[in-house]
């Protein structure tokens, strides 16, 4: 009998949209680190974070522990113990790191991702397809391909791609196959909307967007796709925010006073005074 704790298996991040994926919360530890695997950059990324811009490295991702507490169906006290857990567990060497951006994100680096990748990379090379079976998918070629290009085989655009694009740069699961989202896409795709621009808006907000709890809720297709909203987003001027006036931009010193204008001065507080 062929032994099952061996080798790998090929996981498309399209799963995340699944509906078994979508209804297996609460998750269990271990669909949570599946996800958080899943949810890691598959080469560096620059990503425009409060201000600046910063490298999301391969292997790590940027989330917060209201996020994940949203995403898995936890409260925030069990997502901390996991992540926890998963920095210093007692029998293991370490399986994340986390380092804090700020007091509303942090970044989850996957120990040993790269080597994982390595061995999985040179087990296709030396062992190929066998008969019968299908060629191993690469997923992360196959998820590039499928966020950045149209379906060229029908010459029509793929409507999922806008939805995995804002699912991978977001971090959500939305249905790639749901009506209301997918109706949304081919409507701005009919207006003559392209890809590009949907990623624009989806680059825009997320910078905007991700780490403002208030904010991150409005991350959706409902909200991005809408076709007022896609116009105004599409349109917004790229770049920080003009900084306010502060009081020393507008505060004037009075000028000062010459000794023959502080004797008058005290002359006609000295007459007031007698006369009172």
């Amino acid at each position: 009998m062929a032994d099952t704790t061996k080798g790998f298996v090929s996981l498309l991040r399209d799963i995340q949209g699944h509906w078994l994926w979508r209804r297996s919360k609460p998750f269990s530890w271990a669909l949570a680190w599946i996800d958080m695997l899943l949810m890691a950059n598959h080469k560096d990324n620059k990503l425009y974070f409060e201000g600046n811009i910063i490298t999301v490295e391969r292997g790590s991702f940027i989330t917060s522990q209201f996020k994940l507490a949203d995403r898995w169906g936890w409260s925030r006290k069990k997502v901390r113990l996991f992540l926890e857990l998963l920095k210093n567990p007692k029998t293991e060497v370490a399986m994340i790191v986390c380092q804090n951006q700020s007091n509303r994100a942090t970044k989850i680096i996957i120990c040993k991702y790269n080597e994982l990748q390595e061995v999985r990379a040179k087990s296709r090379a030396n062992e190929g397809p066998t008969e019968g079976q299908p060629r191993a998918i690469n997923n992360n070629d196959n998820n590039d391909n499928n966020d950045n290009k149209d379906n060229i085989m029908s010459g029509k655009p793929d409507f999922s791609a806008p939805i995995l694009y804002l699912n991978k740069r977001a971090n959500r699961n939305f249905d790639v196959k749901n009506k209301g989202n997918l109706n949304l896409v081919k409507a701005r795709f009919n207006e003559g909307r392209t890809l590009d621009q949907f990623k624009k808006v989806i680059d825009k907000k997320v910078a905007q967007w991700l780490t403002d709890d208030k904010m991150m809720g409005f991350l959706r297709p409902s909200t991005l796709f809408n076709r007022t909203k896609f116009e105004n987003y599409l349109n917004e001027p790229v770049g920080q925010a003009k900084k306010q006036q502060t009081r020393d931009d507008t505060y004037k010193a009075p000028k000062p006073v010459n000794e023959e204008e502080r004797k008058r001065v005290a002359d006609l507080v000295h007459k007031t005074a007698v006369k009172m």
